[in-house]
C-alpha cells in the first residue's frame, strides 16, 4: 500500500488520510490525560506504564477532568 492509501503512520499507529490535526482545545485534553496518567502510573521512573490507562473529558461549561486507572489504583480524578 502506498502512503496515500494507508494514511499517516507513526510507530504502532496509523491514521486515515482524512484525519485532521487536533485543535489547541483538543490538545489541552490530551495533555491533561498525559499528566493524569504520569501522576498515577504503575511504572518506575524509566519505564512505560503499560497497565495504566487514562482519559480526559471536557464538560459543556468548559471544566476538564482527567481519569486514570492502574492495577494498584482504582481510579484517580484530576480537575482543571
Amino acid at each position: 500500500m502506498d502512503d496515500d492509501a494507508a494514511g499517516a503512520t507513526m510507530p504502532c499507529m496509523s491514521f486515515p488520510t482524512s484525519a485532521r490535526e487536533l485543535t489547541a482545545v483538543e490538545w489541552e485534553l490530551v495533555e491533561l490525560a498525559r499528566i493524569t496518567i504520569d501522576a498515577n502510573t504503575d511504572a518506575g521512573a524509566d519505564e512505560d506504564g503499560v497497565h495504566t490507562m487514562g482519559a480526559a473529558v471536557r464538560t459543556e461549561d468548559g471544566h476538564m477532568f482527567g481519569l486514570a486507572t492502574a492495577p494498584t489504583l482504582m481510579l484517580a480524578v484530576a480537575r482543571r
